[in-house]
């Protein structure tokens, strides 16, 4: 849940784009508009961040003026305010006449204020906005008190006063407590609202408001810019007349922020809502349309003119080397046609050059059945060499089907010499001339017996319910990213060379529900782990917390004898790209079904988690390092790697600190399902997208 606030504009660059196609309803009226944005993200002292404060501002200045029609200069832009900064744009309880009261045209000037940043109730209960100079245990002190702000937007001659808190006041945040205790903190007490104000916040007096690391931005402030967008004004839940409302705004958030917050941490998350439910937060009309009907040719012209893609004809006659999903349009967004099975001739009339480089992976345009036309990722398609006869054909695609995705070089081989003249012989040479070339460790280890006598490249399991262990060779690679690797974070730099001196065994998948059940049952581990309605048994264990995996750990060690434990963060990423130093084990691109994420081209995509072993592994035999669900290893969390360990050691910290996660999840998009993405979340956090997988020490 937690991500550096330099990733993730998803939601700002929607509105840049929206800004195109939509127009301001109130036109000339927003001409006089005032709002003032503060996001605070850095606090002084202890305080944790607001890691999508910047985030979530910079996206709500660009929707008042792109799509609000708020002039810039009339824009109170405040980031990391402090609580003299706040007083002067708001005042204070002694005087209400601050900068904002000032810049209104009396009778004229529309108000829209938004916060995102750290909200604390103090003994009594009185809710407070904290600035970042501010000490979350005498916000009486050094907060800003909401009621104070309440009044003082009161007092201001506007037409109408919006006010958005993507905060809360339970003194709950995703990285732990902000008052010193046990956790219990007063219930923030009702504040008495202006009847002339429009005020809608994150999260009920009692909950937490979360962050949405997938977008960058806080969950109520990515759904909020939704509804007032339009969403909010379908069918579901508004009347479709161009204006969202308060009460239509707050049956969206209501809906799918909410439910959002259920399925991903498994906790409620709802809105407050104060105002007239009639009052118009935002009134959106599109362009014009054309008063004369296109012909069809001029309709296709134009869609192909505003395409994403261009396309290069070809005709060339090629197969499918695996089973093969066919799309609507080049892409794994696209609706899924059919599927070609291996071996199946395909005729390709065009090549795929997509026009924005944020777009990944080579396409091919093919010609179906029936005269029309769709679309293959282009790896999984290519010439057929020679012909041979029809049964040793159809074995030699059942072999290939059965080795397609694997990282040995041995299976290959074994192929070329069974098959040489397979239609698939030219790609089996193709691909084990590329795995000799990536050194799978380095050195290369050979596989003796270890000191616990177990073989590198062996598979076994200390006991029945135990998770299956494989071992994993001793090496070094090159931790992080390279500068030039589409969709990299800061925090994966600098790029470093980590040797793993000694092989280790580790979990060929993640632990399962049915391997947590035991742990239970036998009284191991405290919690019993929420399924979210998808099944236990062999589903990736969901809803548990870096403790409740170090309970699992502790247990598994005392029932086997052996020491078990979580990944160091290095050895995670080491098993994960097994020899590889592309984005993902299988390559640069995401490709077409090779994991579970949202955008993976997986039946499971952003709906739920994967059976374990669903897709193919990597060199090392280990199953779903990359998608399905996050796993917590480990590290402590640590904002890049300056000073990082050079051996696999786990980076630690304070024994609170907040945990290194991995490998992206079921709900993650492609961007976070690389080898070398980082995530980090408080270590007691529970989500249905987070499990973990287990090591052994060997030695």
């Amino acid at each position: 849940m937690t991500r550096c606030a330099s990733r993730g504009y998803g939601i700002l660059a929607a509105w840049m784009a929206l800004a195109v196609v939509v127009a301001p309803a109130l036109g000339a009226d927003n001409e006089h508009g005032i709002a003032v944005i503060v996001g605070n993200k850095a606090y002084d002292g202890e305080t944790p961040a607001v890691d999508f404060a910047h985030n979530d501002a910079e996206a709500m200045k660009r929707f008042v003026i792109n799509v609000l029609g708020y002039r810039e200069g009339n824009v109170i832009d405040l980031r990391d305010a402090t609580k003299g900064k706040l007083e002067t744009v708001f005042g204070n309880a002694r005087d209400h006449r601050g900068q904002l009261f000032n810049w209104v045209k009396a009778g004229k000037s529309n108000v829209v204020v938004f916060y995102s940043g750290h909200g604390v109730p103090d003994t009594e209960g009185r809710s407070y906005l904290l600035p970042v100079d501010g000490d979350p245990e005498f916000g009486h002190i050094g907060g800003y008190a909401l009621d104070v702000l309440y009044e003082n937007l009161a007092k201001i001659d506007a037409p109408s006063i919006t006010v958005y808190l993507d905060t809360c006041f339970s003194g709950q945040t995703p990285r732990g407590y902000l008052l010193e205790g046990s956790g219990v903190v007063p219930t923030p007490r009702e504040i008495a609202t202006p009847a002339k104000l429009t005020i809608l916040t994150a999260a009920q007096a009692d909950q937490m408001a979360r962050w949405d690391e997938e977008s960058g931005h806080g969950l109520f402030t990515a759904h909020l810019l939704k509804a007032l967008g339009g969403e909010a004004d379908r069918a579901d839940w508004g009347d479709g007349n161009g204006e969202v409302t308060l009460a239509e705004a707050r049956a969206y958030l209501d809906e799918e922020m909410s439910y959002q917050a259920r399925r991903r941490y498994g906790k409620p998350q709802a809105v407050m809502a104060v105002g007239d439910e009639t009052s118009v937060l935002a009134a959106l009309t599109t362009e014009p349309e054309e008063e004369e009907e296109e012909s069809e040719a001029e309709w296709e012209e134009e869609e192909e003119s505003e395409a994403e893609w261009e396309v290069e004809p070809l005709d060339e006659q090629l197969v499918a080397l695996r089973n093969a999903n066919v799309r609507s349009v080049p892409s794994t967004d696209g609706d899924k046609l059919e599927t070609l099975p291996t071996g199946t001739e395909v005729t390709v009339t065009g090549k795929v050059w997509f026009l924005s480089s944020d777009e990944d992976g080579d396409w091919y345009r093919i010609a179906l059945a029936d005269g029309a036309e769709a679309y293959v990722w282009a790896p999984l398609v290519g010439e057929a060499q020679g012909l041979v006869p029809e049964p040793a054909t159809e074995l030699s695609l059942a072999v290939w089907d059965r080795i397609v995705d694997s990282n040995r070089a041995a299976d290959f081989e074994s192929f070329l010499t069974q098959y040489p003249n397979s239609p698939m012989a030219s790609f089996a040479s193709n691909r084990l001339a590329e795995l000799r070339r990536v050194a799978v460790v380095s050195p290369p280890p050979a596989p003796e017996a270890t000191a616990s006598t177990h073989r590198v490249g062996e598979s076994f399991r200390e006991c029945t319910g135990c998770p299956e262990m494989v071992v994993v060779p001793g090496g070094s690679f090159q931790m992080g990213s390279p500068s030039d690797e589409e969709g990299r974070y800061d925090d994966e730099e600098p790029l470093h060379h980590v040797s793993v001196p000694q092989a280790l065994a580790v979990g060929k998948y993640e632990v399962t529900f049915s391997q947590w059940d035991a742990c239970v049952s036998a009284g191991g581990c405290d919690h019993d782990a929420e399924d979210a309605g998808w099944g236990r048994g062999s589903q990736p264990v969901i809803d548990v917390s870096w403790t409740d995996a170090q309970e699992y750990v502790r247990w598994l060690s005392r029932e086997t004898g052996s020491e078990y434990r979580l990944l160091s963060e290095a050895e995670w990423e080491y098993a994960a790209r097994a020899g590889t130093q592309t984005a993902r084990y299988w390559g640069g691109y995401i490709g077409d079904n090779q994991a579970n994420c949202d955008g993976c081209g997986s039946p499971w995509d952003d709906m739920q988690t994967a059976p374990i072993g669903s897709f193919a592994p990597n060199a090392f035999g280990l199953y779903d390092m990359l998608g399905n669900v996050l796993e917590w290893t480990q590290d402590c969390s640590n904002g890049d790697y300056s000073g990082a360990p050079t051996h696999s050691i786990a980076w630690q910290g304070d024994s609170d600190c907040s945990r290194v996660r991995r490998g992206g999840s079921w709900y993650s998009t492609p961007r976070l399902v690389r080898s070398a993405a980082r995530q980090w979340n408080d270590n007691d956090t529970r989500e249905y997208r987070c499990g973990f997988r287990v090591a052994r020490t060997l030695f």
